[in-house]
């Protein structure tokens, strides 16, 4: 049996904390995974809802459930998706009052030294393709 189904497997029956629904993409079967467990799944194709936030040069993906800091790494050459980069430019010009909530397909790397501007983040989270896109008023900048 396959390392990653069983890693899959056993995340969904031992621990519920990987949603066990799925996402077709080029022909596989994609699982939605918690944001949370992106260090257990590193490297492997999941769907993660979570919030991407940041002030200047110090931007990421994070959820309250844990303390997990994400670089939102996009490569901007395959993201064909101009609504997804209004969007994100929206944000990154009202950071003061705006943050997204994020749907992706993508994959998580960790990095010992860091992610992200002066490696304040724990990896990367490389998306693939945006699912989902939500500007939601930012609490911090009320």
């Amino acid at each position: 049996m396959n390392v990653k189904l069983i890693k899959a497997i056993f995340l969904c029956s031992a621990f519920l904390t990987v949603s066990c629904s799925n996402y077709q993409f080029q022909g596989k079967s994609i699982s939605a995974a918690n944001y949370c467990d992106l260090p257990l799944l590193e490297g492997d194709t999941v769907v993660v809802s979570t919030y991407y936030s940041g002030i200047e040069e110090y931007w990421g993906l994070y959820s309250k459930a844990c303390d997990l800091k994400a670089e939102l790494n996009i490569d901007s050459m395959h993201i064909h998706n101009q609504q997804a980069i209004e969007i994100l430019n929206d944000v990154h010009s009202e950071y003061f009052k705006y943050q997204l909530k994020v749907k992706a397909l993508g994959y998580y790397r960790s990095s010992e030294e860091g992610a992200g501007h002066l490696g304040h983040n724990d990896g990367d989270f490389f998306v693939i393709e945006f699912l989902k896109l939500n500007k939601v008023k930012n609490e911090i900048g009320q």
